[in-house]
């Protein structure tokens, strides 16, 4: 009797699981696709094939399961600047982990283009919906960045008449213009960072330019 409680319990389990992702998956879609205001709830369960009532469920409401999209993108991303950005001890380090930073955070878009979609329509829209996930996530990654420059010119590995805050926003900026500017880059060059070779190309390129602005003369 009670193996058999423990096996519909895994599997009522494995089911919430289910469903979960199912509408996760359609309101990433569609949100991508239409915006927020442009979904409704029966749309978002017709894509997803489960019941209405499930979206109260897990997110209690349409709401929540907008927040829980970018809040478990955010989780990812945030992980990932937490685990690379750790204070350098040499100036090949700082390169070598901002290198495997941008990387990382190219190879999300790559993986995840309808919820960076998403990211970049709120932003510019200014959306009061993800304020939240913004302040917790994104723009602690941010926060992390600035974090690792500041480090970096307390052990004189890069300039210090430069303002750590201000020179993450500039290199942050260039990163996420990339992802912007792919389209343009896609349609009329014929380059894309889904390329492994000429995304390996633009982070040398971008890496050596900005890292020679940055370098403190002493390790010249």
């Amino acid at each position: 009797m009670k193996t058999k409680k423990r096996s519909e319990r895994r599997h009522r389990s494995r089911t919430n699981e289910s469903t979960r992702e199912l509408l996760l998956s359609a309101a990433i879609k569609l949100f991508a696709l239409k915006g927020y205001d442009g979904v409704s709830i029966k749309q978002l369960v017709e894509e997803a094939g489960v019941n209405v009532s499930l979206v109260s469920y897990h997110f209690g409401g349409k709401e929540g399961l907008y927040r829980a999209c970018l809040d478990e993108f955010g989780q990812a991303n945030l992980a990932t600047a937490e685990r690379l950005l750790h204070p350098a001890s040499s100036c090949e380090e700082f390169k070598v982990r901002l290198r495997v930073f941008v990387d990382e955070f190219f190879r999300s878009y790559i993986e995840e283009p309808d919820l960076t979609k998403i990211i970049q329509r709120d932003i510019d829209l200014d959306n009061p919906i993800s304020e939240d996930v913004f302040r917790k996530r994104f723009l602690k990654i941010f926060e992390k960045l600035v974090e690792f420059f500041s480090s970096a010119q307390k052990k004189n590995i890069i300039r210090q008449d430069l303002d750590p805050q201000l020179s993450s926003g500039v290199f942050f900026g260039a990163v996420v213009n990339m992802i912007r500017m792919e389209p343009i880059a896609r349609k009329y060059f014929g380059n894309s960072i889904k390329d492994l070779n000429y995304r390996n190309n633009a982070l040398d390129h971008m890496l050596k330019i900005f890292f020679s602005g940055l370098r403190s003369t002493s390790n010249e």
